[in-house]
């Protein structure tokens, strides 16, 4: 490979092959990426700062050209306005480099997507705990325990609980309101050519976050 090949597709390359990015700022990233420490990519700073995870206080948002989180009228298509707010505030801080970090960041939100809907296991890691605080409270996951519990006497395990991974399952108990018209409205919003995806696809919020980011 030449040296003046651009350093995303150093990135992309590199993980394919299952190699850390040499000399590189976002070497972390990748390899994380690369091992499958995908909870440990999705806490990381680059991830914090694209989805406004510590944001608390409405004055964070105040010079943002985005929708609010702190309104409650904040629905589902207010967040990829605010997300590409956050992205360009963070190349702007960070610098052009920044794009790689986004990218592998974006490629962690599908592989978690990938995992929580086929080959598992499922990460301990709520999708909506990654959005700004007030958002992570009012589309908290409230089907998920973390211990294993009988199914009823002559329950659908189809029905009733999708998988039990990691000392964890989904009990196919009812979402909170908010959520399920979360998961709703992102199904909706990932249309294609007239087609929705699968209305019971399990966080959807994983790959709307990952389109919006790759």
């Amino acid at each position: 490979m030449s040296q003046d090949t651009p350093l995303l597709s150093q990135t992309e390359r590199s993980v394919l092959l299952g190699q850390s990015v040499a000399g590189a700022d976002d070497a972390s990233l990748a390899a994380l990426l690369v091992q499958g420490s995908y909870e440990e990519v999705l806490r990381s700073g680059t991830a914090k700062a694209v989805f406004g995870t510590d944001i608390d206080d409405g004055a964070a948002v105040d010079g943002l050209d985005a929708p609010s989180p702190f309104g409650p009228e904040f629905a589902a298509a207010d967040i990829r306005p605010l997300v590409a707010a956050l992205v360009r505030q963070h190349v702007k801080e960070a610098g052009p480099a920044a794009w790689t970090s986004i990218t592998l960041v974006g490629a962690c939100c599908l592989h978690a997507f990938v995992e929580t809907n086929w080959t598992g296991p499922d990460l301990r890691v709520d999708p909506a705990s990654l959005l700004p605080k007030p958002l992570a409270a009012r589309w908290q996951e409230s089907f998920i325990t973390v211990a294993p519990l009988e199914l009823p006497e002559g329950a659908d395990k189809h029905e009733i609980g999708r998988r039990e991974q990691m000392g964890r399952v989904y009990l196919g108990a009812e979402q909170s309101e908010q959520r399920a018209r979360l998961d709703r409205e992102l199904v909706k919003l990932m249309e294609a050519d007239g087609e929705e995806a699968y209305g019971l696809t399990p966080r959807p919020l994983y790959l709307y976050l990952a389109r919006l980011l790759l």
